[in-house]
């Protein structure tokens, strides 16, 4: 009987898999091959997925929407400067303590300083744009948010007092989310400090621009950051003093997404001009020109025509020309002395004018310093006695 137990037994339902004898070689399956990290990077407003090789090609701006990156200080500073070989830093030793003794403040300092290769969240220098020496403040968001402390309030408004003693204009790329709250009321009176370093250079008649990019918030934007003669945004950055969520939370209700981008704030007059990322350097190098050659730029006039000849409005033709201003000059020519007047006070200096009867061609002489600029040097030293051979803030 035991013959015929497994004749009605129902066949199995899975498939039995021998294991390959030892002797008999397998079969190597081929790997993937891994791609390694760092070569691709996510774009947060469109979602595309970006080449770093071609993304750093284009001045870290996505191909696709025009979404601009934060970057760091240096890769701004060689995206500015002419020649990053002869950018001069300021104050590279000054480096901050515990002054209220804030739990892990110490600690948050070093992984910051590894981070980035800073000491602290700015960097100050000179420099030259465009061929126009300038004094230099840029800003690492990477460093604690780019908060200011007193360290960053310090080498701000050395930087200015520095343009002041050399007749300088100041260019400064803001990108901080306010004040270091591990120094409590320290952090909050570098605002007046650096408010009261940019009058004094304005005073002065010299030019400072302000480039304000992604984010500048709260006591940055509201001491130095937004107080430039010209102040320019880059597209798509949040801009404003208190952040969206703690508006939010004093008003009750809900604010447009749009609110506090540089779209907006342009459009209710806080920034003067948006500029790409791709244009800022050429933009910059133009405004500073304009401001910093010693003559009116004007077309040359027209020459008179010789004896006998017609004019261009012909001969019987009566002339619809005002009669000359004071001392001879056109009155085109006066209103440009009363407009230069005018920019003084905003911060633009220019020398006297041409002489009336002379043909006003454009000047090619620019300011620029003699000599090399040495950061350890007595002649750039501050001379306002707060801080003068000091090692730490």
């Amino acid at each position: 009987m035991a013959k015929f137990r497994g004749i009605f037994r129902g066949k199995s339902k899975y498939v039995t898999v021998r294991a390959e004898s030892e002797g008999e070689p397998s079969k190597a399956q081929p790997q993937p091959k891994e791609v390694p990290d760092g070569l691709w990077t996510k774009c947060p407003q469109c979602g595309e997925m970006l080449y770093n090789k071609d993304l750093e090609r284009n001045l870290h701006v996505c191909s696709k929407c025009g979404h601009h990156f934060r970057i760091n200080a240096r890769t701004r500073l060689s995206q500015l400067v002419d020649d990053l070989g002869s950018f001069v830093e300021f104050d590279a030793d000054l480096v901050t303590s515990n002054p209220l003794d804030f739990p892990s403040y110490v600690e948050k300092l070093k992984a910051a300083a590894e981070k980035t290769g800073l000491r602290d969240a700015v960097i100050t220098g000179i420099g030259r744009i465009g061929g126009v020496e300038t004094v230099l403040v840029v800003m690492d968001f990477y460093f604690m948010g780019g908060s200011m402390g007193s360290v960053v309030g310090e080498r701000v408004t050395r930087a200015f007092e520095r343009a002041i003693e050399l007749k300088l204009p100041v260019v400064a790329v803001s990108a901080s989310g306010g004040a270091r709250m591990q120094e409590g009321i320290i952090s909050l009176m570098q605002m007046e400090k650096t408010c009261a370093a940019v009058e004094r250079h304005g005073r002065e008649g010299l030019l400072y621009i302000s480039i304000l990019s992604d984010p500048c918030l709260a006591g940055v934007f509201g001491s130095f950051a937004s107080l430039g003669d010209i102040n320019i945004a880059e597209p798509g950055a949040t801009v404003g003093f208190a952040g969206q969520r703690v508006i939010e939370e004093a008003i009750r209700r809900a604010l447009p997404p749009a609110l506090q981008k540089s779209e907006t704030v342009y459009a209710n007059g806080f920034i003067d001009m948006i500029v790409p990322r791709n244009e800022l350097k050429a933009t910059v190098a133009k405004l500073l020109l304009w401001h910093a050659a010693k003559g009116p730029i004007s077309p040359v006039t027209q020459p008179k025509s010789h004896a006998g000849e017609p004019s261009a409005r012909g001969e019987g033709e009566s002339s619809n020309e005002a009669p000359p201003g004071k001392n001879g000059a056109a009155p085109a020519l006066a209103d440009r002395q009363g407009s230069q007047a005018s920019g003084q006070k905003r911060g633009v200096r220019r020398e006297a004018s041409t002489p009336a009867g002379e043909a006003l061609a454009p000047s090619l002489a620019f300011l620029s310093i003699s000599g090399a600029i040495d950061a350890k040097s007595d002649a750039v030293a501050s001379k306002n006695g707060r801080h003068e051979g000091d090692a730490t803030a």
